[in-house]
C-alpha cells in the first residue's frame, strides 16, 4: 500500500485512479482506508502548523509592547504585528495550496 500511494502521490490522483476495476471487496477497503489516512495525515499537519504559527504570534504579541516600552526602539518596531499577522497568513496560506493542495497537471486539451 505505501508504493501505491507514493506513485498516486507522483501522479497526483487519488490511489483509487490507479485501478480501472478492485477485484476483491477486502482490497478495495485498504484503498479507500490509505486515501482517507493521506487525507487525515495532511489535514494534521496542516492544523499543526497553524497550531505553531499561532503560537509564535501570541509570543510576538507579548513581546513587541515589552521591546517597545523597554528598548525605545520607536514606533516602528510595532510594525512588527500587522507583519507577522498578515504577511505571515498570506506566506502560510501560499505554502498550502503549493505544497498540500497542488492543481494538478493540465492535459493538453485543457492547456490553453
Amino acid at each position: 500500500m505505501d508504493t501505491l500511494s507514493k506513485t498516486a502521490a507522483a501522479l497526483q490522483v487519488p490511489v483509487g485512479d490507479l485501478f480501472a476495476s478492485v477485484e476483491t471487496p477486502q482490497f478495495q477497503a485498504s484503498v479507500d482506508g490509505l486515501e482517507y489516512r493521506v487525507a487525515e495525515q495532511r489535514d494534521s499537519y496542516t492544523k499543526g502548523v497553524e497550531l505553531i504559527s499561532r503560537g509564535l504570534g501570541i509570543a510576538v504579541l507579548f513581546a513587541t509592547p515589552i521591546l517597545a516600552l523597554t528598548m525605545h526602539w520607536g514606533w516602528h518596531v510595532w510594525l512588527v504585528l500587522p507583519v507577522y499577522w498578515g504577511a505571515g497568513r498570506l506566506a502560510l496560506e501560499a505554502a498550502f495550496r503549493l505544497k498540500l493542495d497542488p492543481l494538478p497537471p493540465q492535459t493538453g486539451s485543457e492547456a490553453g
